[in-house]
């Protein structure tokens, strides 16, 4: 049976749902029927950066405007992702953190201790995991200063209990957050669409992301967001979508080009299936994670292209003349196929295979003889 101040505690967290300034009071509450002396109720989203939010107790302004930082929060989240990762959602974690303040300076570990764990002077660490992804997080956490005890087995199991209903909490905050955008009808055909969408902030970073570019960033090693939550990419294609991206936030200083944004088709491999990024100005659009319209706006469509590139095989026999094997052969030669995979694909030797490229160049298939 639940204390009357669990019950109570309980009843508030919902409150807070609706009155997000009532967290504060709610963590005071916490922190004190658990005899903690700090705590932070924190989401993270870094490809909807608009459900982010963090409320604290006791925290002085130093460690809480760190806490604010896009960098100490995906420091925080890599740190940790581990110990969450072993515990899983509704799970918790009690750790003692003193052995980050004997870490080499540069280090992810004594960032974390400089910027949040010594200005609050707190070592002990409860904690329950409440969502976690790939790109997102969100936690619960109590601590306690090096000279008191770790929390004890019956103190974590109250944390566990509470962290029900905060779940519950955080889907409320995503609703309310959902109902309260002003343009939600934009939204809702975004998040329908198959095309990946993401806008770019006028700081480059990510403000919004539909499901589709969710999952694409999700599991492609082609794209992903940094820990400053901006995009990147391939080292050699990495100049070419700031490029993109430059001109299509600041168009009056590529006016000569006549080019804002950009194509840019994006692969590990020259044979691989491209992944293609449409790079377009986004001005004067009210979007619901954009809160300021004066400020440009980019958004980035993503394609993943057909792992196949077919020909338009009756225009290019009508056209060129083509048999029904040279076709086959050019279309697999387009698709990457060297010679070798081609006559193993046809089941014809090699020489053939040659013999039939050969005849392109009469057909004026090609304009340029290449040694075959």
């Amino acid at each position: 049976m639940l204390s009357e101040d669990e019950n109570n505690i309980i009843g508030r967290i919902y409150d807070a749902a609706l009155n997000p300034q009532l967290w504060p009071d709610v963590l005071k509450n916490i922190v004190e029927m658990t005899a903690s002396k700090t705590a932070i109720f924190t989401a993270l989203d870094q490809l909807n950066p608009d459900y982010d939010f963090v409320f604290t107790h006791q925290i002085p302004i130093e460690g809480l405007n760190a806490y604010q930082d896009e960098h100490i929060k995906v420091i925080d989240m890599k740190l940790h992702t581990q110990l969450w990762q072993q515990v899983g959602v509704g799970g918790i974690v009690k750790q003692n953190l003193a052995s980050y303040a004997q870490m080499p300076q540069y280090s992810d570990q004594y960032i974390f201790y400089e910027k949040c764990l010594k200005p609050t002077n707190i070592i002990h660490i409860g904690a329950v995991l409440l969502e976690e992804g790939k790109h997102r997080w969100s936690v619960l956490a109590v601590h306690r200063s090096p000279q008191c005890r770790a929390f004890r087995d019956d103190e974590l199991e109250t944390l566990t209990r509470l962290a029900t209903h905060l779940r519950r909490a955080l889907q409320i905050h995503r609703q309310l957050s959902s109902v309260k955008q002003e343009n939600r009808e934009l939204y809702q055909i975004l998040d329908c669409l198959k095309t990946g969408v993401i806008i770019l902030g006028e700081d480059k970073q990510i403000c919004y992301s539909n499901p589709k570019a969710t999952q694409i960033l999700e599991h492609s090693s082609l794209l992903f967001p940094d820990q400053y939550n901006r995009l990147k990419t391939l080292l050699h294609f990495q100049n070419q979508l700031n490029e993109a991206i430059d001109s299509a936030l600041y168009p009056q200083v590529t006016a000569n080009t006549f080019q804002y944004g950009g194509v840019i088709g994006l692969y590990e491999q020259p044979q691989d299936t491209p992944l293609m990024l449409t790079v377009v100005p986004l001005s004067n659009v009210k979007l619901a994670a954009i809160s300021d319209i004066s400020h440009q706006r980019v958004a980035v469509f993503l394609t993943e292209t057909s792992k196949q590139k077919l020909l338009a095989k009756p225009f290019m026999h009508d056209c060129y003349g083509l048999s029904k094997r040279e076709l086959q052969i050019c279309e697999l030669f387009l698709n990457g196929y060297n010679l070798e995979q081609i006559a193993e694909y046809c089941e014809i030797s090699l020489q053939t295979v040659r013999t039939y490229l050969k005849k392109f160049f009469p057909k004026h298939i090609v304009h340029r003889k290449q040694s075959f």
